[in-house]
């Protein structure tokens, strides 16, 4: 079994040090460097599973750089558990810890990278997987120790030191509840933006900096 290890990086050099020598079976490790230029979350998993569809790899577990594995446990737990009609797989953590694959992408599409930095662009995939009719499952006895919102709070807890500050939260917010008319898990429309042209709602989305 072939699968890589995605790992988007923006200041954590020493979680993802620690995620990797943590892994204690043969995988393909794909960092990516959002350090340089922060893509966000769906667009460095994006950028993560291109790279490994370019090498012809088809699956891929995706991490946070804030995560390590406890003994015992293993990314190929959750590549094990993908079939044609899954989705994605989680770990105990949700998706500070999953894996899905090249037919699964096809199907559901790419994760929005009009979310950024982050928030939402998982519950966005989530929907989309179960409009396509598949479905998606966690596996609880695949272990991780997450050290949460280290990222988040990595220069401090003032808003304006947060990797997300809580206008851009906000806003990934209203652009999700634009998208799928309800907060995850209330979500009622059947497409994205009821039927209306997503460019009406371009002013939702955060700018880059």
């Amino acid at each position: 079994m072939t699968f890589s290890v995605i790992i988007p990086v923006l200041y954590n050099f020493e979680g993802c040090c620690k995620l990797l020598a943590s892994i204690k079976e043969p995988f393909v490790p794909i960092i990516v460097d959002n350090w340089d230029y922060n893509r966000g979350v769906a667009a460095g998993w994006n950028n993560g599973i291109q790279r490994s569809l370019d090498m012809g790899i088809t699956e891929f577990v995706i991490m946070n750089d804030d995560t390590y594995f406890q003994e015992g446990s293993y990314p190929s737990q959750l590549i094990k558990e993908l079939d044609d009609n899954t989705g994605f797989v989680m770990g105990e953590e949700g998706f500070a810890y999953f894996a899905t694959n090249k037919n699964a992408v096809e199907k559901i599409g790419w994760f929005d990278e009009n979310i950024w930095p982050a928030y939402f662009e998982d519950n966005d995939f989530a929907i989309r997987t179960k409009l396509k009719g598949m479905q998606y499952k966690a596996i609880i006895h695949s272990k991780i120790i997450h050290e949460k919102s280290k990222t988040q709070f990595w220069k401090g807890t003032g808003d304006e030191e947060r990797t997300v500050s809580h206008n851009q939260f906000r806003n990934n917010q209203e652009y999700y509840l634009a998208k799928w008319g309800g907060l995850p898990g209330y979500e009622t429309y059947k497409e994205p933006f009821n039927g209306l042209n997503s460019e009406e709602f371009k002013h939702l989305i955060n700018e880059r900096s």
